[in-house]
């Protein structure tokens, strides 16, 4: 999948500098890392986080975090992905941010775009991260692609990607599906689909 990311400074001017929202959820941040092949299509590094972590446990994610007191949002992204991936923050060239979303869990999270020019070498901190996970971008055009009305917060709508044996939902997925919208021109929608679990993820296209 191409990108086009000319408008994103324009429009997104705070750039490098959010602010920081103001709500009662918790501000975090979060690096949306890509990398391009010979013919300019795009993917992105993602990780698999630990079944044994106490929040979002077992989910697809991108490298990030909750906001410390005395960081600011970019400031968190990048110790986050040294901590959490293992590679330096040098091997990112950070374009901009992209808006605020609401994770509906209590967070507020903020994303980076950033290229990712390192050798991809990484050294994951498997307390925390299960496996990194390189996906091409293209996937949301090929593989099962689902929609569905959030069971708790009428009017939003939840995505899921399934990925070999995994499913990329939650606000990984509503990031990446409003960057692509914006960025990549990307108009599919997915297969409308109800609550078939009665805990988060709340769908599964395997039960």
């Amino acid at each position: 999948m191409k990108l086009n990311l000319d408008d994103l400074l324009q429009k997104y001017p705070s750039k490098l500098n959010p602010s920081v929202p103001q709500t009662s959820s918790k501000a975090s941040s979060v690096v949306v890392p890509l990398y391009s092949d010979s013919n300019g299509n795009f993917s992105v590094i993602l990780t698999k986080r630990n079944e044994n972590l106490k929040n979002h446990p077992g989910q697809i994610s991108f490298p990030g975090g909750v906001k410390g007191q005395e960081e600011d949002l970019l400031e968190t992204a990048l110790r986050e992905w040294e901590e959490e991936v293992g590679d330096n923050r040098h091997s990112l060239e950070v374009l901009g941010s992209f808006g605020e979303f609401n994770t509906f869990t209590g967070y507020v999270i903020v994303p980076f775009i950033a290229f990712y020019k390192g050798d991809f070498n990484f050294n994951p901190n498997l307390d925390e991260v299960e496996r990194m996970i390189l996906l091409d971008l293209e996937s949301f055009h090929t593989n099962p692609f689902y929609e569905m009305d959030h069971p708790r917060n009428p009017g939003k709508s939840v995505y899921y990607l399934k990925i070999k044996n995994d499913i990329l939902w939650g606000a990984t997925a509503q990031i990446l599906v409003s960057f692509l919208s914006e960025f990549a021109n990307f108009k599919r929608r997915g297969e409308k689909v109800l609550p078939n679990l009665n805990k988060p993820p709340y769908f599964s296209p395997d039960v």
